[in-house]
């Protein structure tokens, strides 16, 4: 017995058009809502390094993008530079991500310490100068609960609030009384409790458990704050009464907050970056000039970002690349605000950076300024000033 023909084909063309459709998008609402959710990963943090820049999702996992000429991306190779997030190449996971110069570092989940990326000077501190293009264990394995990246060097502190450093040298940066390059993390002389040790462009500064500030390294543009432009092998107490919960230093301009929300600056002031309406070097910590309280300050390049207690963000100093994110490419010498409306929870200039990136309180990231090698993560290497979200990832 002969069936008819036209049931199997209605079939087969119905099955046709089904699967000729972009599966990308579900044609049911509750479908393209799902996927829509599933494609738009919660982001908890953010780093700006010089030239790229990397991002942590709630579930640990490491993202980068932007320039990855010695591998700072951790995708494996040097010739690959993605405009909008990758996956980092490993199955660790991550509490803490920076990006500095050439190189990434971050904390796992058990406090361990991986770098990746340009290692010239031992900034992987992992006892060479190979470049590593994959996350590679720190020297020493040692649990640290803090860690920061600077132009070429890396300082981390442990449980029991000792600071250790690695890298570059040459300025006295590594804080352990000598210039000699240190390929595997080395104490921090002095004996001091610290809550963080941040490293800059060749300084580093750390707050101790009692909110006092030191600094040590390069000096020529007074970024110690201890009132002279002389270099320091081992911490020195910034020359204040006041205490600190957050100091960090950029390029040669340093910031800290106090503990009640007061934001100070000092150093390179050529294009505003202390933030007190002149352009006058400062040796010592100068109020920045603005009623704004701020919960931290980040300083980059030759500007300075800062959080607000209400969670927004307010820039200073130098804007030829839109890094101030007031819609303009003009400097200011006193914080404005950053537009676009959005609240940040965090933002990262990094010491290197001529960019910035933030965290929404939806988790969200926005980045503006720089984007020669798609740093932005927007896909698009056009310069930015304002906030422009970062692409989900593929």
């Amino acid at each position: 017995m002969r069936c008819s023909s036209t049931p199997l084909l209605l079939l087969l063309l119905l099955l046709a058009q089904a699967c000729d459709g972009d599966p990308a998008a579900p044609r049911d609402p509750a479908e393209h809502a799902l996927a829509t959710s599933a494609t738009a990963p919660a982001f908890t943090q953010v780093a700006a390094g010089a030239n790229h820049s990397c991002a942590l999702t709630s579930d640990n996992r490491a993202w980068c993008w932007g320039s990855n000429d010695n591998g700072q991306l951790g995708i494996g190779d040097h010739t690959s530079w993605p405009r909008t997030p990758v996956p980092v190449a490993t199955e660790l996971r991550f509490v803490l991500i920076r990006a500095s110069y050439d190189f990434t570092c971050g904390l796992t989940t058990d406090e361990r310490a991986y770098c990746w990326g340009g290692n010239e000077f031992g900034q992987l501190g992992d006892g060479t100068t190979e470049p590593r293009p994959f996350p590679t264990k720190v020297a020493g394995d040692r649990r640290f609960r803090h860690l920061r990246a600077g132009f070429r060097h890396v300082c981390a502190v442990t449980h029991s609030d000792v600071g250790f450093c690695w890298g570059w040298n040459n300025q006295g940066q590594v804080g352990d009384g000598s210039t000699t390059t240190r390929r595997r993390p080395v104490r921090v002389a002095g004996g001091l409790a610290f809550t963080r040790v941040l490293p800059g462009g060749n300084c580093t500064c750390g707050v101790t458990n009692s909110d006092v500030a030191y600094c040590w390294g390069r000096n020529d543009e007074g970024q110690l704050g201890d009132g002279t432009t002389i270099q320091r092998l081992v911490p020195t107490r910034v020359a204040t009464t006041r205490r600190f919960s957050h100091v960090t230093p950029g390029s040669a301009t340093t910031c800290g907050v106090t503990p009640v929300n007061v934001a100070f600056c000092w150093g390179w002031n050529r294009e505003g970056q202390v933030g007190d309406g002149t352009r006058t070097q400062r040796f010592t910590p100068t109020r920045v000039l603005t009623g704004v309280r701020f919960s931290a300050a980040s300083p980059g390049s030759s500007h300075v970002c800062g959080v607000s207690t209400d969670d927004r963000v307010y820039c200073w100093g130098f804007n030829a690349h839109g890094q101030l994110g007031d819609g303009s490419f003009t400097e200011s010498a006193v914080p404005i605000a950053v537009v676009g409306g959005h609240h940040f929870t965090a933002v990262s200039g990094g010491p290197l950076a001529s960019h910035t990136c933030g965290v929404t309180p939806s988790q969200k990231l926005y980045c503006w300024g720089l984007n020669s090698y798609g740093q932005l993560g927007d896909g698009t290497t056009d310069f930015r000033n304002v906030p422009v979200q970062v692409a989900n990832p593929s």
